[in-house]
């Protein structure tokens, strides 16, 4: 043939998206063609090779004349020529056709001869061209390896018995078989004749006209060409796919096989030019638009492509919408949304495409890349996924032909993703299909960094990765009716409820429906509509229901995912609880039908499939799933022979009723109805966890079903649970059938959001009927209302019976919290007008630990209460223990009533309740209005009588997923994690590290204008790891980059100084999220400034500053030499940024003393600078009198103070002991530790060089016995046990100290404490505190930090100024302040962040005050609380004559709209007096010394500290230098000062991060790829993961060796052990000795053994002769019982897999052939079990791909092939051990006369 000619190919129809991109360029290829072909030798590989080649394959334009195979060489395919060929003329009547198709025939330059001669031609040889050849060359597209197979049916009809091309159809599983309709017709055959006409005059030569060979052609791996098949004949135009095969491995191409036509049909051109045929397969059409665009020549393959920029597998397009001609014909009728989700690179775009081109005008295409969503930061995408989801709605909306299939390319879809995609095509009568690329790559970052033009990292991708493996399965799978039909069943079922509601029968059974038999039911009305429509086939849940993961790989599932069905519906049926329709499946249908539906529901004798339905409507509070478990009752009655009573014959069939409730109308012809097999993914409840926070308030609804649950009260209490619930959403007639009485009763409405006076509000509408009420609420449902300061939006309401009464009848009740016990305010007259009830109201204070009686109730609060007898009470019946209600005197029955409310509140753990008004009339107790808050941090002791409870936000501030989430991960982690959103368009963001810093910052901004910019309130303390961090901040930086602000923004990064969090670790997970959202944040103009101290905090600074210089970001970094508050006056403007801050000294210089001072300073400096060396004595205890109070010790702390810590907490310890040595104490302060869950012993500690021991003791009672010298406990049990492990403690005299770390103890708890505590006259520090110092004496716990803050704050030596703080965070940063302003700290106190603390600032200030040591005194306080009144009383009275200065923080909750809580539990003012502002200026006017903001707190502690130097009060004493202090190698190696080399290595397995990895894949990865213990083992022993038939070889190997029974060696060597009652380590260690060559060990000798003959090239004969040589035995051959007459089974199940299986057998087939010789001279010298194992392994590491050749035998070589053996018989060691163990056998002993004695002939007898 002449291979200089070319053919013209019409170039494939591009998709308008292709028209920006470089992939639109056409393929020059050429194609050379050698003389010769030989027709190949191997019938089974050329199969092979087919199958592939028609699955992957993409680019092969093949013309198909009279339905045979033209292979069209030489191609050279060029933009212009496609051009051209495009617009070639077509239309053209028949005839003219036909004969311009003749002409064309015979004016070719090479004439078509005898077809059928040249079909069984032999094919022509082969030639190569040169691999540099500088012409354009043919090529394809990559072979894909996992692309799906055919089915072997499918297969084998496809494949004829000669090598030929199966038929594409046949491929493509799921096609529907259908003829081609006119309209298909004719666009295929005008297409045909189009390219015939380019083809044919471009001057080839003859080609036969049956049949024409395909010569191989050289194949450059980076090109493809497209070659199509047109099919003119009776079967609808299809693509034969040729697959890339490697250059330098030619194609083997073979010819289709006999078409049914010889002919070449003529047709009526198409009336309009198209360039893509509507109904081709989309292997024809699409691919040749998409593929061709994405193929690139040379000279283009370093231009920018496209996002998926390499071509996918044709698998990959193996979808039912664009193979079935059934389901694409259905989608055309019906509506459908098609939603594509995938990672970046996946191939979707690609996917789109083909489907756009597949229904051209009948598809809308919409993208997530024309919205601005970037898939890498879906955070910062939120306006794009706002965008996208309008065009989708408007394309839903828009009614036109291109909305009936919506196609929506998304991108890594997360559940709310999928469920708001389902949301809108539910709404709007759409069904859904998800999609996602089939290409082989589609979840492998590795190959998708290289596919993706996004340049995303391959950790960005696996990240994204994790969301899509999340929601790979759906909540169900199931048909779905498409919207065309959906109301015309819904319609048929309402027609057949009228019906069935008139019938006389069904109204002899109303009582099933209602419960009376003379109540009538409106079947439309009781039965609501749940969801679209659709026939479940697989509860998945999202993978977690069991067989989910089995059906959803299902590869029938797979196939038919997204086909049309037609449902047979062939009955409908009613239940009290459920109306259906049956669903009869075909057997087609069957095959999508799990096998436990019906097992599940316990009808396990029914067909398969009888579970099938349609639910169309349920009763109130009844599930959908439901439907089907009534229906299986109906099918069970039947099959036992229940006929039912045949009702009548209605129009639609048979009406039958089974009892109890039960219809059902056998449909006389069923219904017919198209489905679209899908899935369903449901949105998550979002769900506001609470925080470790006191006193949040609840609903009123929530309170009063606590009320009506759990009061025990003889007051006859009223419309317990009447109450109704109204949203937005609320159906009210809906409502009024499950609330009966709001049709008959007068109502009243409010609304239940925390809002305060809603009467005087008129929020409250009285004595309505429902219609009144609906009425009512149209002007405030969802309408935003002002109340106070806050606006908010009025959106849930509560619907109550009205009560009518008279004014007298109407009493006010509150209960409320204080640190001395609970107060009960009544008052006489209640209602709207009460008034200032603080003044009015009777108070009954309940102490702590006190009970409340009915007495007390009456003398103290109800004087006022008129004694008359009208009230009603239950009284118990003596005899019968019942109860009868009788009158009563109203004050008698509101004594019975608040003792039972007391009683309540103190059960459930609340901390405030209100009812106002509490009613009592005749009838009995209304509780009209409430309001309560209750203990959060008592959930984990009344959560069984709370259940799950639901803080409903403040009025006025919404309640954000972000919230939500931020809080879920606060309940998850140790650390304390917060966020409240205040005003999301804000400018000036937040993240702040600490309780009290977060207030401080909050204050500075307000105080400094920004409060109306503030966006957000929050913290993160408590050492968060790494990657909560990170967690957190990114959700922070995604808030604040969804809007931008004209001014740009602010991100003020804070703290004070950390006392234990590692501020390295923290800041990296920040720099983590900030590098993430680098982009947004720059976009976003945003300025981030960061101030920080604490352990490691110079690492931390250095890495945030590198961020900045790295990202291009503003970022500004500052560490404890700037004010803490320094940096928000630089972010608002109203400070100058320092061009270069000065550098504090790193944590190694204070560590390692680089002041040179080689010794130690003498002890004389742990006296005051001001005192003059005086000794301060500690102020002992005074002894009281009997019965009374125990005075507190003045000083808590001294040098020789020693303390027991309660909990292992080593870190802490070793800080105080480091402490102690800096301070140069002469013995520890730590005496003890206590920790009862393990038993007595020492525990190892550093003392400066030398290590110690410290005794830990299980219980209290030991340690204090045997340390009587101890007086202080520090106790960091948790907060269940912190309350019961203090009251114990004080039981002890000897101790006069106790700290509290716990945070989150209940406050009834606390109280408790304080009051026991106050009673033994025992000093609390906390709950909820980092402890306290006293600088040279001692330290609780981690207060002060690690030893370099210790130094920088000079905390070694005492100073002249003690503080008190709530923060301990702040009480660090005061550290600082202190010691940068003054001589430094004399003792300072945190006393921790609860509402009631143990010890309040009064204690310590005068404790202060009467310390001669101390000359002046600093009190942080906070809002909350009226302690600091005490102290302006104590200046006042002058009992405090010392300077104080002070400062509350808080300022900023005066300033916000709606309610605050901050870090602290106390930190919340609920009346004006407790706000910081009133408390500031109290203390100025008091005298106290009080800055302007904490802003200015460092210069007025300066200014008083110069004051009293100047008037010698303070005498500044000399600075002595700090000792030498050894550092801990761990510290040393993280801050990188040493270096060690470590004890041994290993490169398998890591358990050191988040999760266990195997090498290099996490434990998850492991689990979610189903690997099994084949891949496990190939991962842990062989570092890599295995195919998945080496994973199946190396279990089945496992298997096969478990076990050989008890008489062989190493069972019985078990056996023998276990029986002398050893243990089960001892007996199977007694058994694995024994494995060795001779018995299990000889699959290393084997492998080795045929592996060196193997390789050294000797013949089978010649290595079993030099073995018989050497006098050595072939391992692996040869076995005591088995034969080549008598097969091992084993070996036999293994080479049947492993010839199957294995790429190439070479090493077994040799060993194989050396068994034939063996077993030719002995029948039992077979190939045994360990021999074939081994040379198998062989196989499988050299040929598998995973191993180098060096690898290989180097496995081999260090033994690896018989842990196999060891592993596999390892369980059948354990299984005979317990074996013998279960039968209880005795010592064995081996009989005699099984031993043959044989001794020397003098010593026998």
């Amino acid at each position: 043939m002449d291979t200089g000619k070319s053919v013209e190919v019409l170039n494939a129809s591009e998709s308008p998206q292709q028209e920006d991109t470089d992939m639109e360029k056409g393929i020059v290829s050429k194609l050379e063609t050698p003389e010769e072909f030989s027709e190949p030798e191997n019938p089974p590989a050329v199969e092979e090779e087919t199958e592939q080649l028609a699955v992957n394959g993409h680019d092969k334009e093949v013309i198909n004349l009279t339905e045979e195979l033209i292979v069209t060489e030489n191609v050279v395919l060029s933009e212009e020529k496609t051009k051209m060929g495009a617009n070639l003329p077509t239309e053209k009547s028949e005839m003219e056709s036909e004969a311009s198709l003749v002409a064309e025939l015979d004016e070719s330059s090479e004439k078509i001869s005898d077809p059928h001669a040249a079909l069984h031609a032999e094919p022509e040889n082969i030639q190569h061209l040169p691999e540099n050849d500088p012409e354009p060359v043919p090529v394809q597209t990559p072979l894909a390896e996992n692309a799906p197979k055919p089915e072997p049916e499918k297969l084998a009809e496809s494949v004829p018995q000669e090598q030929t091309l199966p038929e594409p159809t046949a491929l493509l599983p799921g096609v529907d078989k259908q003829s081609p309709s006119k309209e298909e017709e004719m666009s295929e055959q005008v297409e045909t004749e189009t390219e015939l006409q380019m083809t044919l005059t471009s001057g080839e030569e003859e080609v036969p006209e049956e049949r024409v060979v395909e010569k191989d052609v050289l194949i450059e791996p980076t090109k493809e060409v497209a070659e199509t098949v047109l099919v003119a004949g009776e079967e609808v135009a299809e693509t034969v796919l040729v697959a890339e095969v490697a250059s330098e491995k030619p194609t083997e191409v073979v010819p289709l096989k006999d078409e049914a036509s010889a002919e070449v049909a003529s047709v009526k051109p198409s009336e309009a030019e198209k360039e893509v045929e509507p109904e081709k397969s989309v292997e024809s059409d699409t691919l040749k638009g998409a593929e061709a665009a994405a193929e690139t020549s040379e000279k283009n393959d370093a231009e920018v492509q496209k996002e998926e920029d390499a071509v996918p597998a044709s698998g990959s397009l193996s979808f039912a919408l664009l193979e079935r001609q059934k389901t694409k014909d259905s989608m055309r009728t019906s509506r459908t949304l098609v939603v594509l989700r995938g990672l970046p690179g996946s191939g979707k775009s690609f996917l789109a495409r083909a489907i756009a081109d597949a229904y051209e005008d009948h598809c809308t295409l919409i993208t997530a890349d024309d919205h601005g969503i970037k898939p890498e930061n879906p955070e910062s995408s939120v306006d794009g996924y706002k965008a996208l989801d309008d065009a989708v709605v408007a394309c839903c909306t828009a009614g036109t032909t291109s909305s009936v299939l919506i196609v929506v390319d998304d991108t890594n879809h997360t559940q709310d993703r999928l469920a708001r995609m389902g949301e809108i095509a539910e709404q709007h009568h759409l069904v859904t299909v998800f999609l996602e690329p089939l290409t082989e790559w589609s979840r492998d970052p590795a190959q998708l960094t290289k596919k993706t033009r996004r340049g995303l990292e391959e950790a960005q991708l696996e990240t994204m990765r994790g969301p899509l493996e999340e929601m790979s399965l759906p909540l169900f799978f199931g048909w779905f009716l498409l919207s065309s039909v959906q109301d015309k069943v819904r319609c048929t079922s309402m027609d057949f409820l009228k019906t069935l509601d008139t019938l006389e029968a069904f109204k002899k059974h109303l009582s099933d429906f209602t419960g009376k038999a003379e109540k009538e039911v409106d079947l439309e009305q009781y039965f609501q509509a749940k969801g679209s429509l659709h026939c479940t086939t697989k509860f998945c849940d999202y993978g977690k229901s069991p067989g989910a993961k089995e059906y959803a790989q299902n590869t029938t599932v797979k196939e038919f995912y997204g086909s049309a069905f037609e449902l047979s519906l062939s009955a409908l049926f009613v239940t009290p609880r459920t109306v259906g329709a049956r669903v009869s499946l075909t057997e087609e249908q069957l095959l999508l039908w799990p096998a436990d539906p019906e097992e599940e529901a316990g009808s396990t004798s029914l067909p398969r499939g009888s579970r099938a339905h349609i639910t169309l409507g349920c009763a109130e509070h009844v599930e959908p799933v439901q439907t089907g478990l009534d229906l299986l009752e109906i099918l069970t009655l039947q099959q036992e022979g229940q006929q039912g009573e045949p009702i009548e014959e209605m129009e639609l069939g048979s009406l039958t009723y089974y009892g109890e409730g039960r219809w059902l109308l056998t449909l006389r012809e069923p219904i017919c109805t198209p489905a679209c097999f899908s899935s369903f993914y449901g949105r998550k409840e979002a769900s506001l966890a609470s925080a470790v926070m006191s006193a949040k308030a609840i609903s009123e609804q929530t309170g009063k079903e606590f009320l009506y649950k759990h009061i025990c009260t003889s007051a006859a209490i009223q419309n317990k649970f009447r109450y109704a619930n109204v949203k937005a959403e609320t159906d009210f007639d809906q409502l009024a059938k499950e609330h009966p009485w709001l049709l008959t009763e007068r109502l009243v409405v409010k609304p239940d959001q925390l809002i305060k006076r809603r009467g005087k509000l008129g929020l409250v509408g009285v004595n309505l009927d429902l219609s009144g009420v609906r009425e009512w609420l149209k002007t405030r449902l969802m309408r935003e209302t002002t109340v106070g300061k806050a606006k908010g939006v009025l959106k849930n309401f509560l619907i109550e019976p009205f009560v009518a009464h008279k004014q007298e009848e109407e009493f006010y009740v509150c209960i409320y919290a204080s640190r001395e016990g609970d107060y009960i305010l009544f008052h006489h007259e209640g209602g709207v007008d009460v008034g200032d009830v603080d003044a009015k109201a009777k108070k009954l204070l309940i102490g702590v630990d006190e009970k409340i009686s009915e007495d007390s109730v009456k003398k103290e609060l109800l004087t006022h209460v008129p004694n008359d007898n009208k009230a009603p009470r239950h009284v118990k019946l003596s005899h019968s223990g019942g109860l009868r209600s009788q009158s009563a005197p109203t004050g008698q029955v509101l004594a019975s009533f608040i003792v039972g409310l007391f009683n309540l509140y103190e059960d459930l753990f609340f901390t405030y309740l209100e009812i106002n008004p509490l009613v009592v009339t005749k009838d009995g107790v209304y509780v009209l209005d409430m309001a309560a808050k209750i203990d959060a941090t008592a959930d984990y002791l009344c959560k069984a009588k709370w259940g799950d409870v639901e803080f409903p936000p403040p009025f006025g501030r919404e309640a954000y997923p972000e919230e939500a989430y931020i809080a879920d991960l606060d309940a998850k982690s140790g650390a304390s994690l917060k966020l409240t959103l205040l005003n999301p368009r804000g400018r000036i963001w937040t993240m702040v590290a600490g309780g009290g810093a977060s207030v401080v910052y909050s204050d500075t901004i307000c105080d400094l204008g920004g409060v109306n910019e503030l966006a957000n309130y929050g913290e993160y303390s408590g050492a968060p790891s790494e990657q909560q961090t990170y967690d957190y901040a990114k959700t922070i930086l995604s808030l604040m980059t969804r809007e931008k602000h004209p001014d740009g923004k602010v991100l003020i990064i804070g703290g004070s100084i950390a006392n234990f969090t590692n501020v390295a670790a923290t800041f990296k997970g920040i720099v983590r999220a900030i590098g993430d959202y680098q982009v947004p944040l720059k976009e976003h103009e945003v300025t981030i400034f960061v101030r920080r101290g604490g352990p490691n905090y110079q690492e931390g600074l250095r890495v945030m500053g590198e961020v900045g210089k790295t990202t291009g970001i503003p970022l500004h970094v500052f560490g404890t030499e700037t004010h803490m508050t320094a940096i928000v006056g630089m972010a608002l403007g109203h400070r100058a940024i320092p061009n270069q801050p000065p550098a504090a000294a790193h944590t190694a210089n204070f560590l390692l003393n680089s002041s040179g001072s080689p010794g130690t300073p003498a002890s004389s400096r742990t006296a005051s600078f001001s005192d003059n060396k005086a000794k301060v004595e500690d102020s002992p205890s005074k002894k009281a009198k009997a019965g009374a109070p125990i005075a507190k010790a003045t000083s808590l702390f001294s040098k020789h103070t020693k303390s027991i810590v309660w909990g292992m907490q080593t870190r802490a310890v070793q800080g105080m002991l480091d402490f102690d040595y800096v301070c140069s104490r002469e013995e520890p302060s730590v005496a003890a530790m206590v920790y009862p869950f393990t038993g007595d012993h020492k525990q190892k500690y550093y003392w400066g060089h030398k290590e110690i021991l410290l005794p830990v003791y299980k219980n209290m009672s030991d340690a204090m016995k045997k340390h009587p010298d101890v007086d202080v406990l520090i106790n960091f049990a948790s907060l269940r046990s912190a309350f019961d492990s203090t009251m114990e403690t004080m039981q002890y005299p000897q101790i006069q100290t106790i700290a509290i770390i716990a945070e989150g103890i209940p406050e009834a708890h606390t109280r408790k404490i304080i009051k026991a505590a106050d009673k033994k006259g025992v000093n609390i520090i906390g709950p909820a505190t980092v402890g306290g110092i006293k600088p040279g004496c001692f330290k609780i716990g981690n207060t002060g930090g690690m030893l370099d803050n210790i130094l920088a704050s000079k905390l070694y030596r005492p100073g002249s100024v003690a503080y008190v703080s709530r923060s301990g965070g702040m009480s660090n940063e005061l550290n600082n302040i202190i010691s940068r302003t003054t001589d430094g700290v004399f003792e300072g106190v945190a006393i921790g962040g609860d509402r009631y603390p143990g010890s309040v600032f009064t204690d310590h200030v005068l404790r202060y005050q009467d310390t001669p040591g101390v000359k002046m005194i600093v009190v942080l306080g906070e809002i909350g609380g009226t302690e600091e009144y005490k102290i302006c009383q104590g200046i006042k009275q002058g009992r405090i004559t010392k300077p104080v200065v002070s400062w509350c923080i808080g300022t900023c909750a005066t300033m916000f709209s709606s309610e605050v809580q901050f870090g602290h539990a106390g930190a919340c003012a609920n009346q004006a007096s407790e706000t910081a502002s009133a408390k500031n200026k109290a203390l100025k006017e008091a005298g106290a010394f009080v800055p302007k903001s904490f802003d200015e707190l460092g210069e007025i502690i300066t200014s008083v500290y110069d004051d009293l130097v100047a008037k010698g009060v303070i005498v500044p004493a000399e600075e002595m230098p700090p000792p030498t202090v050894p550092m801990d190698y761990s510290w040393a190696r993280e801050l990188g000062l040493i270096r060690k080399p470590a004890s041994f290595m290993t490169s398998i397995c890591d358990e050191r991060g988040q999760e266990l990895i195997y090498a290099g894949m996490p434990i998850t990865e492991v689990f979610k790829s189903e690997i099994g213990l084949g891949g496990t083992l190939g991962l842990l022993w062989f570092q890599r993961r295995l195919p998945r038939y080496a994973c199946q070889f190396i279990e089945m190997c496992l298997m096969v060796t478990a076990d050989h029974g008890p008489a062989v060696s190493g069972a019985h060597n078990t056996i023998v052990c276990a029986r002398a009652g050893k243990d089960l380590i001892s007996s199977l260690t007694s058994g694995l000795l024994t494995i060795g060559d001779r018995f299990g060990g000889a699959l290393d000798a084997a492998a080795k053994m045929f592996s060196n003959a193997f390789d050294s090239g000797m013949l089978p004969m010649e290595f079993v002769n030099k073995m018989k040589k050497d006098g050595k035995l072939i391992m692996g051959i040869g076995h005591r019982v088995k034969s080549i007459n008598n097969p091992d089974m084993r070996v036999q199940i293994l080479k049947d897999f492993v010839k199957q299986h294995f790429p190439s057998t070479q090493m077994l087939d040799y060993a194989l052939d050396v068994e034939k010789i063996t077993t030719s001279k002995k029948p039992n010298l077979i190939l045994n079990v360990d021999g074939f194992i081994g040379v198998a392994f062989v196989d499988l590491l050299r040929t598998c791909g995973g191993f180098t050749r060096d690898e290989a035998d180097e496995f081999v070589e260090i033994g690896a092939l018989n842990g196999i053996f060891v592993l596999g018989r390892s369980m059948g060691f354990i299984g005979h051990y317990l074996d013998q163990k279960r039968l209880k056998q005795g010592l064995y002993r081996h009989p005699w006369d099984d031993i043959s004695y044989v001794l020397p002939e003098h010593m026998s007898m």
